[in-house]
């Protein structure tokens, strides 16, 4: 960045999510946002008029009008590829959310467009910028807590999650991929072996899998399991239920991620609010997704590459693939 230029940003795919990193490159003395681009007129129409930036209905014509320096992808997780691949070919630097993609072929072709175009790609895996999360992995780093043994993660949701998301994903691929993000992370070993057991029954009729449990081996020895489900009541307290242990030779850690340290109690309901994730104060966005737009954006000002990069993006696809697989096996899987 020369002088006072900001980097020139962009947004494909403004729904709640897609607004939310509109709202952080606003907020973000380092960037403009200039446009953005949603298949609902109504909506890019709203979010570009409350941000000042210039809709699009098409992304396409979005990408070849306007010069962008980076880009967020937040569209549906079964649209992510052609998004990806022609803001790579557009030369700008890529923000990609979660999942990298629905299948190892469609991430594939992802990394090469951005290979071949040499710009940045991050997959973003919010809870690499949550502290707790943080300052766990600088344990485990460390040395401090020894060898990891066992990782064991909740995930749990709103059955109204289910119904939005479950018409473009699955509770793999959109819900519990943070947890096996960050079990391949601490392992720092490749994840070899996964076995999964699924439960159907007030999903049922929308063809979707209610839960998971799930087992994960590494090369290291380590092994990880998971819970993860959305049928959770719209009157829980909590719309996530989210927990992570970690236990190694020489000690262990706990993050519970539904103690948040404030309760609201009203005349109908107890609120636990989200302090972590992305909430609003006042007017401006905080917590794991700000801190995750502004570690891209400081990426590509000075030429760094981010993480959590591409490959981890694909990695942590594999694992979901295998778990996918094995419930529908009902038989371990190996991983490649």
């Amino acid at each position: 960045m020369n002088g006072l230029h900001k980097l020139r940003a962009g947004v494909i795919g403004v729904g709640s999510f897609g607004a939310l990193h509109a709202k952080a490159y606003v907020e973000n003395p380092l960037t403009e946002l200039v446009a953005v681009a949603d298949i609902d007129a109504e909506r890019a129409r709203n979010v570009a008029a409350q941000y000042g930036a210039r809709p699009y209905t098409d992304f396409r014509q979005m990408l070849h009008r306007e010069k962008l320096d980076l880009v967020s992808v937040a569209t549906p997780d079964d649209r992510h590829v052609e998004p990806a691949i022609l803001s790579a070919e557009a030369q700008a630097h890529i923000l990609l959310e979660k999942p990298i993609a629905m299948s190892l072929e469609d991430a594939d072709e992802i990394l090469k467009a951005v290979s071949r175009a040499g710009v940045k790609l991050m997959v973003n895996f919010i809870l690499r910028f949550d502290t707790r999360y943080r300052m766990a992995y600088e344990y485990v780093a460390s040395g401090k807590l020894g060898e990891i043994v066992t990782m064991w993660a909740r995930r749990s949701t709103l059955f109204e999650t289910a119904k939005k998301y479950g018409r473009f994903s699955n509770l793999l691929h959109d819900v519990i991929i943070h947890d096996i993000d960050m079990f391949n992370l601490f392992a720092g070993s490749k994840p070899v072996r996964a076995y999964c057991v699924g439960v159907r029954k007030a999903c049922a009729e929308m063809g979707l899998d209610d839960a998971y449990l799930g087992v994960i081996s590494y090369g290291s020895g380590a092994a990880a399991s998971l819970e993860t489900s959305w049928v959770l009541p719209g009157v829980s307290p909590h719309w996530l239920d989210a927990r992570f242990h970690l236990t190694g030779t020489a000690g262990a850690i706990y993050i519970d991620l539904q103690e948040h340290g404030l309760e609201i109690v009203t005349s109908d309901r107890v609120l636990r609010p989200d302090l972590s994730n992305w909430p609003v104060l006042g007017d401006r966005l905080a917590g794991n997704l700000r801190e995750a737009i502004n570690h891209f954006i400081q990426c590509v000002l000075f030429d760094r590459s981010p993480i959590p990069s591409g490959a981890d993006g694909r990695k942590a696809l594999e694992v979901v693939l295998a778990l996918k697989r094995s419930s529908e096996l009902g038989t371990p899987v190996q991983l490649s």
